[in-house]
């Protein structure tokens, strides 16, 4: 955006989907946005950028590795179903390898480690050992 002098109009779509790709929704364009409410234009880009989203999600499709990484509560209970395997599955590089060619995780990226039990089933055993 910045190699455009802000001209909007002369990013590339491979541009406006790399910035696409970029944006988690942390909404910090909305506070700096010169263009946001009070301004005449009003843009709410978060919202922009996630109609985007979903307009290129109809489109083309979400990628496998979106979808995966996304079911973060999903994924934490099969984790937690065989911690022990997961974990030592994380440590072996063929394993990583898999992992970086079919999600996009990188090989050296480091993962924490998955417990067997979670927190709330931690604390419901310690209510009821009192």
């Amino acid at each position: 955006f910045d190699e455009h002098d802000q001209a909007v109009d002369a990013l590339t779509a491979a541009e406006t989907g790399e910035i696409l790709d970029l944006c988690f929704q942390c909404k910090l364009c909305y506070l700096n946005c010169p263009y946001a409410a009070p301004h005449q234009y009003a843009l709410d880009i978060p919202r922009l950028f996630l109609r985007a989203k979903a307009v290129r999600a109809r489109t083309a499709g979400i990628p496998l590795r979106e979808r995966v990484l996304s079911r973060v509560d999903a994924m934490g209970r099969l984790a937690r179903l065989a911690a022990p395997l997961v974990n030592a599955m994380n440590r072996l590089r063929p394993s990583r390898l898999a992992l970086e060619k079919v999600l996009g995780v990188h090989r050296d990226r480091k993962l924490p480690p998955f417990a067997g039990r979670t927190f709330a089933d931690w604390w419901r055993a310690r209510e009821a050992g009192r």
